[in-house]
């Protein structure tokens, strides 16, 4: 196989699109598997000769399926997508344009379903860096995601695949030690996948804005010299004390630079909110780190 598709799955009721909308991608130049890693309790997956499903004796996180999906994968080119990414049919093919031209690290773009209050709100807050409005080019100010991400089996072996510490912010923390090695990140916004996850109450909105904060902060602080972290980044009382400002500025700059989410507006409020969760939730992690991370 030239091209291995990755994906990490969780029980995700979405998975069975995921697969299905992978297997039948248009103008691929030549034959490629998908291989699932992780739990499918729902059956979802679909049986194929093209789709290995690896079930794990356990609950994998995103970062050991992935790990696991890379050493089984057979391709020399890599390209993942998380399980409630739904990829449009000429995804495969336009990212794979875009890597034969000599972009060797390409992420593409998020779409999201315009249903649902908090799952608006959620996208719009996690994955505003994604959207098809961005420009195509090398990020400006985010990095690339592992949810649709292409890139060479060499090197992501090379910088020793994802850090399974890191059970959110894996992709971020991937991203800045393969710039480190002297790849460069480009985002492609033709290459479209559909984030269908499953946050739609408040509680699971909540549950979000928190849970990845402690993570990405300490990838932060870990690539503080390229990032050039913000030294509030590494205080949890600056990062609470400055939360409604940094919030303020954090969701007014996401509808400047994305105009069409001016149908989204009344969102703002729940986003802002998601900010000011990001930042208290960020500042908990600082005094309390999560197990096994380290700077």
């Amino acid at each position: 196989m030239r091209y291995s598709v990755l994906i990490p799955n969780l029980h995700s009721p979405a998975i069975g699109d995921t697969v299905r909308a992978a297997l039948n991608q248009t103008g691929v130049d030549a034959p490629y598997e998908i291989i699932v890693a992780g739990r499918d309790r729902f059956d979802c997956i679909p049986v194929h000769e093209q789709v290995r499903f690896i079930k794990t004796e356990r609950d994998y996180n995103p970062s050991e399926a992935r790990n696991l999906a890379i050493a089984e994968a057979s391709g020399e080119v890599l390209l993942f997508l998380d399980a409630d990414c739904v990829p449009e049919p000429d995804w495969m093919a336009t990212l794979l344009a875009t890597y034969h031209k000599g972009h060797l690290l390409v992420g593409g773009a998020l779409t999201f379903p315009r249903a649902g209050y908090w799952s608006i709100a959620d996208n719009i807050a996690a994955a505003h860096g994604f959207l098809p409005s961005t420009p195509e080019g090398p990020p400006n100010g985010f990095h690339l995601s592992a949810a649709n991400l292409c890139l060479s089996r060499a090197a992501v072996q090379q910088v020793g695949g994802f850090d399974e510490s890191l059970v959110c912010g894996e992709d971020f923390d991937l991203m800045m030690r393969l710039q480190a090695a002297g790849a460069s990140m480009y985002f492609q916004p033709a290459a479209r996948a559909c984030h269908r996850h499953e946050r739609t109450s408040l509680a699971t909105f909540v549950a979000h804005a928190t849970a990845w904060a402690p993570y990405s902060v300490h990838v932060r602080r870990r690539h503080g010299a390229a990032l050039d972290t913000p030294w509030y980044m590494g205080s949890a009382w600056a990062l609470r004390l400055l939360s409604p400002l940094l919030s303020l500025a954090v969701t007014g700059r996401i509808w400047w630079r994305h105009p069409e989410l001016l149908r989204d507006l009344h969102t703002a409020p729940a986003v802002f909110a998601a900010k000011i969760l990001w930042c208290w939730a960020a500042a908990r992690g600082l005094e309390h780190p999560p197990a096994g991370v380290t700077h």
